[in-house]
């Protein structure tokens, strides 16, 4: 059964990994760019124009942001000079809204104003968005673990007694291997309940759980190799 579980999980992965593994530029997101103040300055001494934005962005996407695309017309006194594009990195989490500034410069131009055409983001991966929560997971049921191999080995119990021992209080199970996590999963949306109706909400407590069945394994593992009795 566990490992009809794992062999799933490794499939549902191969069949998106294209998802979470490539990072790309996208329109049509809900992520809101605003430009506070502006301001362009060319240096003649070394023959470049610096342009500074203070910015705002909200970003209520399910991915972080690491970098935006700004795409602009230049003019001097009024005449075109052309269009011109760089991107910047920024460092936005999903579901925040970050206040910051951008000074840029672009060499062997002489502008004194921009008009912005075009904004695109680059959007985080998935693994880069969630890397917190999915190790927070996994560190969860880790301390776990070594917590219960310090009972287990001081009481020297066999492996039917580990699985009688859950059996008896599984009500005191369910909450720490369940309940906690679930608890702390929703405590982490506080204020922003709305991201657990998606699946990118229920990360950490997915993590828990897929680590739940590697943490099993693990304990299974040790009673076999320290000679204990397996279950059958």
């Amino acid at each position: 059964m566990v490992i009809k579980f794992i062999t799933t999980i490794y499939t549902i992965f191969l069949l998106v990994s294209p998802i979470f593994l490539y990072s790309k530029p996208i329109d049509d997101l809900p992520i809101v760019f605003n430009v506070i103040e502006e301001s362009v300055n060319y240096s003649g001494t070394l023959n470049q124009t610096v342009i500074e934005l203070e910015y705002v962005i909200d970003n209520q996407h399910h991915h972080g942001i690491k970098a935006v695309k700004i795409y602009f017309d230049a003019t001097y006194n009024d005449v075109p000079v052309g269009s011109f594009n760089f991107e910047y990195n920024v460092d936005v989490m999903q579901f925040e809204v970050v206040n910051g500034d951008i000074r840029y410069a672009i060499g062997q131009a002489n502008f004194d104003s921009i008009e912005i055409t075009k904004i695109e983001v680059v959007q985080r991966t998935f693994f880069e968005s969630y890397l917190s929560a999915i190790l927070m997971g996994f560190f969860y049921m880790v301390i776990l673990l070594i917590m219960w191999m310090f009972v287990d080995r001081h009481q020297e119990h066999y492996m039917s007694d580990v699985i009688e021992i859950f059996k008896t209080y599984w009500w005191a199970a369910s909450l720490i291997l369940i309940g906690i996590p679930l608890v702390l999963n929703v405590l982490s949306y506080l204020g922003r309940y709305h991201v657990l109706a998606t699946p990118y909400g229920w990360v950490f407590f997915i993590s828990c759980m897929i680590s739940m069945v590697f943490v099993i394994f693990i304990l299974w593992l040790y009673h076999y190799i320290m000679g204990k009795r397996i279950i059958k």
